[in-house]
């Protein structure tokens, strides 16, 4: 990230749900705000609620040098604020040309530090075309959220502007990617049907990275219907959870998998935070979408969607070296030795970690889609 902030010449807009006021926040900061100086056209979307501590002076600093900062629906001036809609992805783009899109904020917790190891995540750097389409959506964000304070429009690159940008890239030099966008009160579902389409297409196996993995019941039926075909179903979730809630809540559904002859594997390293998904190593998907209600009926998530076989190959490798080994594996054996008190606590973390998800994805309306 900071390498493709330095070598910034046109623009950069990053997005992103946590930026902390730690060293890591410093150290981007610092570098938008180099980039800012250099003449850069700089505009950063931090989420109102998860990034109301990042540093005044940061934001202070980049203003001066020519940038842009604002927020996503701040929580006490937004226009039109709803509970738990929040901007959950993370995302940067540079020159129209280089992106970048993954499930880590901007935080001292996702990097290696002297005896605290980063939590696990992934990301995917793309080059080409899909920039462009990282690019016009962040536009739309920024202009439907942060202009209205300010006024300063973000402007994508034209059809024309792209075809000159791409008109020299090598035709063996490619790959199939598409942007998904979910912010299921805009009318946007693209992720839960990327999904739906990886469910419905899947011929031998599939492997999903999710923390925080409290699927509703519209996953469920997927999960259930693909094992039910015979397709291999790998889920891998966190051993432990920033999240006390979390875990057990997750626990309190192995059985439910197990039973449908899923597969189920506890990460054993540090917080696991990645959200990524494979199929018959020829399809992947990397990103910010967890799988829960939360990201399907609220929060604003932004996946990539890999249709190629080197780089889906890849991720179920690095699945498989994380996660998918027989220490890590959950079993009914496993299960049956769950005593009646931590059943109990699973039950209730289950059923409030639901509860809590319908309150924060209940709306009067759900509006019309925005193009983009």
């Amino acid at each position: 990230m900071e390498a493709l902030i330095d070598a910034a010449r046109h623009s950069i807009h990053l997005q992103v749900y946590i930026m902390a006021d730690d060293a890591t926040g410093a150290r981007i900061g610092a570098a938008l705000v180099r980039a800012a100086g250099r003449g850069v056209q700089v505009h950063v979307l931090a989420d109102g609620y998860a990034s109301r501590d990042v540093a005044p002076a940061l934001i202070e600093g980049l203003r001066t040098a020519g940038g842009h900062f604002e927020w996503f629906e701040p929580l006490w001036r937004s226009s039109k604020f709803y509970i738990g809609r929040r901007l959950h992805h993370k995302v940067l783009v540079v020159d129209h040309r280089f992106a970048l899109v993954s499930g880590r904020n901007i935080a001292d917790r996702y990097n290696d530090s002297e005896g605290q190891p980063a939590w696990y995540d992934v990301a995917m750097d793309v080059e080409g075309e899909a920039a462009v389409d990282l690019e016009q959506l962040c536009c739309m964000l920024w202009n439907g959220n942060a202009a209205r304070v300010r006024r300063a429009r973000a402007v994508p690159p034209t059809p024309e502007e792209a075809r000159v940008l791409f008109g020299d890239w090598l035709a063996d030099v490619h790959c199939t990617v598409r942007v998904r966008y979910n912010d299921w009160l805009r009318g946007h579902s693209e992720i839960t049907q990327g999904y739906a389409s990886m469910f419905r297409a899947a011929h031998k196996e599939i492997r999903i990275v999710s923390s925080y993995s409290v699927p509703g019941r519209h996953f469920k039926r997927m999960l259930a219907g693909a094992a039910r075909r015979g397709v291999r179903v790998v889920v891998v979730t966190g051993g432990r959870s920033d999240i006390w809630i979390a875990k057990p809540a997750e626990r309190w559904l192995y059985a439910w998998l197990l039973r449908r002859g899923i597969e189920v594997y506890e990460y054993q390293g540090p917080v696991l935070h990645a959200k990524v998904a494979a199929r018959d190593g020829a399809w992947c998907t990397v990103g910010s979408f967890n799988i829960n209600d939360l990201s399907t009926y609220t929060t604003l998530e932004v996946n990539l969607d890999v249709e190629e076989a080197n780089v889906a190959r890849l991720l179920e490798q690095e699945i498989d070296r994380i996660g998918v080994n027989e220490p890590s594996r959950i079993t009914q054996v496993d299960e049956r030795r769950v005593g009646p008190f931590t059943r109990l606590v699973r039950w209730v973390a289950y059923r409030t970690v639901r509860l809590m998800h319908v309150l924060l994805t209940w709306y009067y309306r759900r509006e019309r889609p925005r193009t983009r």
